[in-house]
């Protein structure tokens, strides 16, 4: 589903979630896991845009 999202798969997004759907995930649920795939995709283009990098051991 992340990726399908993130590549703007519209295909492959209706599939995920008729799949979502069928296995008894709520709207409520697919809005919380696209929320979470929004928030970790925008802090990847922050962390990006300010070149962090991880911490060197």
């Amino acid at each position: 589903m992340t990726v399908s999202i993130l590549n703007i798969c519209k295909m492959c997004i209706t599939t995920y979630t008729k799949k979502l759907k069928e296995e008894g995930v709520t709207d409520e649920e697919i809005i919380e896991i696209l929320s979470i795939i929004d928030l970790v995709g925008g802090l990847n283009h922050f962390n990006n845009g300010l070149m962090i990098k991880p911490p060197q051991k």
